[in-house]
């Protein structure tokens, strides 16, 4: 018998949480009944409109199992899984890829792709149910500590969590997978707020004056989860571990804020920035995201000249070249949203558990990252290159075909027609 035989609740539509029926989950895994919308679905390229489409077209379930209503409070019987989202945006892996390693794993009972295509899903059975939420922490810690590092999203680690209805030419099963064991009950920090990490620096006055503009007015600017990610990983960019404060201080006016869910939210930031860094550095956000943020809601700054002169007096001495770079750096990250100026500075290790490590400026280790990451800036940049120039050639090809096609043609009709006998 199949490990997936077990029971989860139906719901016709996401936002409609009181009404629902009981299905089998291995049914609902392979079921084929919505692949047309599906498909039509992943054909729209702007995400907020898949958002909107999923929501009005697309039924669910609740993976993590059979509820009354959907909330953590009206669980009836758990299913004995945890679900775990995987999205490319925040691993810059493929499909297939990601699919081949997850299937070494043999706890993951099955793996498919998510309803836009962009990211796949997967079901790990537990041995405690009733301690789901310390079964996935575990989870995020052991899936980061791969030999490659995938990142889960911790957004779906609630056991009410909802998972549209998706479609996988080529899904993976094992009806045979091992349950998984492990727990973390993590502590979260008490962080004050009210007592800032020493941060000097043009950014840092920047966004600087724009949080007390926040907080003067009581602006919210998180609207979302996908913009609340952004400033994260926008944070994380600019001052690695010393942006958790300032993520905090932007976080604080939303409804829902919670000081340790925000902080766990922020730790993901960071290994998100940090798995960038590894694998595609013209990829990652930059300070420039949280400014033009700002901007939307009328938030700017002012830098006074007399603040630029002291910043200039009291800064160490640089080599013309790094302080031609620095002065205008804070242009730079303005307008180049995905840039990655001024990366050797900001995460040097890899997190351990839920502290994010930092490694003092100006040291031979600092030196060593910023070199590596200038020869990983030009591999990509030599990269780019050669796609382009193949990608050149390809056309010139093309064209020079379409051109003899046309000379031939053009010959064919100025040919005089046979005439019989």
């Amino acid at each position: 018998m199949s490990i997936l035989n077990t029971e989860v609740s139906y719901f016709k539509r996401a936002n409609v949480p009181d009404k629902n029926e009981v299905v089998n989950l291995q049914t609902f895994l392979r079921s084929q009944l919505h692949r047309e919308a599906v498909e039509r679905i992943r054909a729209i390229a702007d995400k907020e409109q898949r958002s909107a489409a999923k929501l009005n077209t697309l039924p669910g379930i609740t993976p993590h199992g059979v509820f009354s209503y959907r909330d953590a409070a009206h669980l009836v019987k758990h299913s004995g899984f945890i679900a775990g989202d995987i999205d490319f945006e925040q691993n810059p892996y493929s499909a297939d890829s990601l699919k081949r390693a997850i299937s070494k794993i043999q706890n993951v009972a099955y793996c498919g792709l998510s309803v836009s295509g962009r990211g796949v899903w997967f079901l790990v059975p537990i041995t405690d149910p009733a301690n789901h939420e310390a079964h996935y922490e575990a989870l995020i810690e052991d899936f980061y500590n791969l030999p490659t590092p995938i990142i889960l999203d911790p957004a779906v680690s609630g056991v009410q969590s909802f998972r549209f209805i998706s479609f996988d030419q080529a899904p993976y099963f094992n009806h045979a997978a091992t349950p998984y064991q492990n727990k973390v009950f993590s502590s979260p920090r008490v962080l004050d707020l009210s007592s800032a990490p020493k941060i000097q620096g043009n950014d840092a006055y920047k966004v600087e004056a724009i949080l007390t503009q926040i907080e003067s007015n009581g602006i919210d600017i998180t609207d979302g989860y996908n913009r609340w990610f952004s400033l994260g990983c926008s944070f994380a960019a600019g001052f690695g571990e010393d942006g958790r404060y300032y993520f905090h201080r932007v976080s604080q006016f939303h409804p829902g804020y919670n000081q340790a869910l925000t902080d766990r939210q922020y730790t993901h930031c960071v290994r998100c920035y940090e798995n960038l860094i590894d694998m595609e550095p013209n990829e990652a956000s930059s300070l420039g995201l949280f400014f033009s943020i700002a901007k939307s809601y009328g938030l700017r700054y002012a830098k006074p000249l007399q603040e630029e002169s002291t910043d200039r007096a009291t800064r160490p001495q640089e080599a013309p070249q790094q302080q031609q770079q620095r002065d205008k750096g804070s242009e730079a990250t303005d307008s180049g949203l995905n840039t990655l100026q001024g990366a050797k500075e900001l995460i040097q290790a890899r997190p351990d558990k839920w502290e994010c490590k930092a490694i003092e400026p100006h040291s031979e280790q600092d030196e060593t990252a910023w070199k590596a990451d200038k020869e990983r800036a030009k591999r990509v940049a030599d990269r780019n290159d050669r796609l382009s120039k193949n990608k050149r050639e390809w056309q010139e090809y093309r064209d020079f075909e379409a051109r003899l096609k046309a000379r031939k043609a053009k010959k064919r009709t100025q040919q005089p027609a046979p005439t019989g006998a």
